[in-house]
């Protein structure tokens, strides 16, 4: 593209020397450095999806085994949060996305329970699908 090596090195710099810290359960864990490249992403397991990207910085992503116990707890803690908070959650927004080998009644009966909008690919964004 006719960049200047200079300001190619600086940005290559920058995304060589980027480390990531996961929180889980509101704990850091140990820093660590990418090695899949910038646009290669996350692979959730051996048959999930791969993430490429979150949209905002407050975006999050909640793993759980798909089932109406932990939908609710879910549900019960987005709860709590909206009446401590006095924030509320906008449901247009969240969206739901279930493996493939969860049966599709059951992720209908999933989506309606946290009223979030089942998804088939979810890396979609201002209704596009980004790879």
């Amino acid at each position: 593209m006719g960049f200047d090596p200079r300001w190619v090195n600086l940005i290559m710099s920058l995304i060589r020397t980027v480390k990531f810290v996961v929180t889980i359960n509101g704990k850091p864990g140990k820093a660590f450095t990418h090695s899949l490249g910038i646009r290669q992403g996350l692979k959730i397991g051996r048959n999930g999806p791969t993430i490429s990207h979150l949209f905002f910085e407050d975006n999050a992503l909640l793993f759980l085994k798909a089932n109406l116990v932990n939908c609710q707890n879910v549900k019960q803690l987005l709860n709590g949060y909206c009446h401590a908070s006095g924030q509320l959650i906008n449901f247009d927004k969240p969206c739901i996305f279930f493996s493939l080998n969860t049966p599709m009644f059951m992720q209908a009966d999933l989506s309606n329970c946290l009223s979030m909008t089942l998804v088939v690919h979810p890396g979609k964004y201002l209704g596009k699908v980004r790879a």
